[in-house]
């Protein structure tokens, strides 16, 4: 916007000196033509005025030598009598050449006669006819040449031609400051709207600039204001929603309590508590007031716990568990808990639509400016043109599974892929941007308890849907 109203400045302001430049350079071109004709009329009617006092040729001669035209006058000046004779003013001599037939027209005409002035070759010409003592006429011939009457004119038209592109530059020195108060604060309104939606929810403008725009930035806070009551009325609701599920797991508790002491038993209470920690840190999660907007977290020492995790069960089901992990870390954008989650949601897409024994791979690629997790397996893959649709699924899930994966991945600026495996079955690709490892060493630890997933999570469960049409 900067940059086309400059632009629009440029283009009036040169129109406008063009307009004024032209007829100004024309008629100093103009007044530079008639100060030379108006010192060649002066010098016709001074040397007429000596040829009609002196008459005779030889003593005009000897007068115009006397006055020295020579050293006084650019012009060339010639005195033309009736019998063909001429007396230079310049360089006096007693013949001139052939009469020019201007003069020689002049000299024969019968009425009384004005001064004329003509354009010639080289210049202009001006007859001044002046009578003399014995009856007859002369005829003051002044040739003012092109350099004459031009002279100095380039030199004033280039100052005018400088004092133009002054004015122009300016007028856009003008344009290039109102350009700025006009778009620094759409450029500073458009940054806050950015951070809005990147997440940060704290991110408000200062209304500035013209009316119109001053009044869309209060507008941008009204609406960013608008939005935060109805995520913290979302967020509410959902906590309130979460906390009822507390009522049931008490009561599963309480069923749980009767079978303590048993391994089925120790295992329900295991999944109570690991739901109850579930539930307790949705509730934390939804009522915060604001998310950081500088979390990260280490992708290989995520992914590393989780495989542990998920490694007891790949050994119950007698799977080839194969896990390649460069040694360094690899931070994200991402939060430690959302990278589990999704980690375990693919996890147990892998576990819950392949065979028991059938072999699993995970591993971390670390490029220039991203890093890559995959999950191979040696299932039935996907089905052909599969995609992922929200809240829809072939295999009797929820359908959200692969959905808070693919979420979760493009929320911070990652892709997410699913093609097939070298196996024959699917391959799941998570891929995030780097980010500059924080300076002081976050603390982390091996997860406990279950994580859920979007199939049933155990051997059992695993088992009774081996073989089934694989699906998000």
């Amino acid at each position: 916007m900067r940059r086309r109203l400059i632009l629009v400045a440029l283009a009036i302001s040169s129109m406008v000196a063009l307009a004024f430049l032209i007829p100004l350079g024309l008629n100093v071109r103009q007044y530079q033509h008639d100060i030379a004709m108006v010192r060649a009329q002066q010098e016709a009617r001074e040397v007429s005025s000596y040829a009609t006092f002196v008459g005779d040729a030889a003593r005009l001669i000897n007068t115009l030598s006397n006055l020295n035209y020579a050293a006084t006058s650019d012009n060339d000046i010639v005195v033309w009598y009736k019998d063909g004779r001429a007396v230079s003013a310049i360089a006096p001599r007693s013949s001139a050449g052939q009469m020019p037939s201007s003069v020689a027209s002049m000299m024969s005409a019968t009425t009384d006669l004005r001064p004329e002035e003509a354009a010639v070759a080289g210049g202009r010409e001006l007859l001044w006819p002046a009578p003399v003592a014995d009856g007859n006429r002369v005829i003051v011939r002044v040739f003012v040449t092109d350099a004459v009457l031009n002279d100095g004119v380039w030199k004033k038209w280039l100052w005018l031609v400088a004092v133009a592109l002054a004015l122009i530059l300016a007028g856009v020195a003008v344009a290039d400051r109102l350009a700025t108060a006009i778009v620094k604060p759409v450029r500073e309104l458009a940054a806050v709207t950015r951070r809005l939606s990147a997440g940060e929810s704290e991110a408000r403008t200062t209304p500035a600039g013209p009316p119109e725009i001053a009044d869309v930035g209060g507008a941008v806070n009204h609406l960013a204001d608008r939005i935060d009551g109805l995520l913290a009325a979302e967020r509410e609701t959902l906590a309130d929603l979460s906390h009822r599920l507390r009522t049931p797991l008490a009561a599963l508790r309480l069923d749980a309590d009767g079978l303590s002491g048993t391994e089925i038993g120790d295992r329900i209470m295991a999944d109570i508590e690991a739901m109850e920690a579930a539930v307790s840190n949705v509730i934390r999660e939804v009522r915060a007031p604001k998310r950081a907007a500088d979390v990260s977290c280490d992708l290989v020492d995520v992914a590393r716990t989780r495989c542990e995790f998920w490694q007891v069960l790949a050994e119950d089901d007698g799977r080839t568990w194969d896990v390649d992990l460069p040694s360094g870390a690899a931070w994200v954008p991402l939060k430690r808990d959302d990278l589990a989650i999704a980690i375990d949601q693919v996890m147990t897409n892998a576990f819950t639509y392949t065979p028991e024994g059938s072999s699993i791979k995970v591993f971390v690629v670390l490029g220039s400016n991203n890093v890559t997790l995959t999950v191979d397996d040696a299932g039935t893959g996907f089905p052909e043109g599969f995609e992922i649709k929200r809240g829809e699924s072939r295999g009797g899930s929820t359908g959200l599974g692969l959905d808070i994966v693919q979420r979760t991945v493009r929320a911070v600026g990652g892709t997410f892929n699913l093609l097939k495996s070298p196996e024959g079955g699917a391959r799941v690709q998570l891929s995030f941007p780097l980010r500059v490892a924080p300076s002081a060493p976050r603390r982390t630890g091996r997860g406990s308890g279950r994580s859920g997933g979007n199939g049933t999570n155990g051997a059992n469960g695993t088992a009774a849907l081996a073989g089934a049409p694989r699906t998000n």
